[in-house]
């Protein structure tokens, strides 16, 4: 009788380890498409100079890119129970599509400044 405890025991804790296993690659494909959108958008921006410069001259805009973000996080945290699949998935990338949008901006200004930096700095 003990053994076939031990033995069914083993059998779940594998299967346990299993399903943990098939759900974090599940949400590692989520996380690698939301990041693949996040870039996407961020190349795309990054090549449009009438984009970068909307975002960056207008700062309405730029915080308007800024709290549509929280507020997708907001919403897909506050409603993940009662929403469907597809809404959540929708919010999810579009979330991802913002922060290309806005990181794309913050990238730019931030290697300009560094090149700047490196270029007119006196060398030691």
């Amino acid at each position: 009788m003990n053994t076939q405890n031990t033995s069914l025991a083993h059998r779940s804790a594998t299967a346990i380890a299993e399903e943990s296993a098939r759900f974090m690659s599940s949400v590692y494909r989520w996380m690698t498409g939301g990041l693949l959108t996040t870039g996407a958008v961020a190349y795309w921006v990054g090549n449009t100079p009438e984009l970068v410069e909307a975002i960056v001259m207008n700062r309405m805009l730029f915080w308007a890119l800024i709290i549509a973000q929280f507020g997708s996080v907001i919403w897909l945290s506050a409603g993940i129970r009662k929403m469907s699949a597809l809404t959540a998935t929708s919010i999810f990338f579009a979330y991802s599509a913002l922060v290309g949008l806005t990181l794309s901006v913050i990238f730019l200004i931030l290697f300009s400044l560094i090149v700047g930096v490196r270029v007119f700095s006196p060398r030691i």
